[in-house]
């Protein structure tokens, strides 16, 4: 964060570790703080299915 303090306060990082996830562009989920490996990939793993229903809804309702 001291090294880049302008992007710190773009995404408003006010600590670390910090990890944002972005689709599209937009902040879709953030994870703050220290887990243990497997706690950390369960919750990469519950915001990559979040995704993946996001774009499976709005295909849905999507007119061809």
């Amino acid at each position: 964060m001291d090294d880049n303090q302008e992007i710190a306060a773009q995404y408003d990082v006010r600590g670390i570790p910090c990890i944002i996830v972005f689709k599209d562009g937009s902040e879709l989920d953030r994870i703050i703080g220290a887990y243990p490996e497997a706690e950390g990939r369960k919750k990469i793993d519950m915001i990559l299915a979040k995704a993946e229903r996001e774009l499976l809804d709005s295909g849905k309702n999507r007119k061809i």
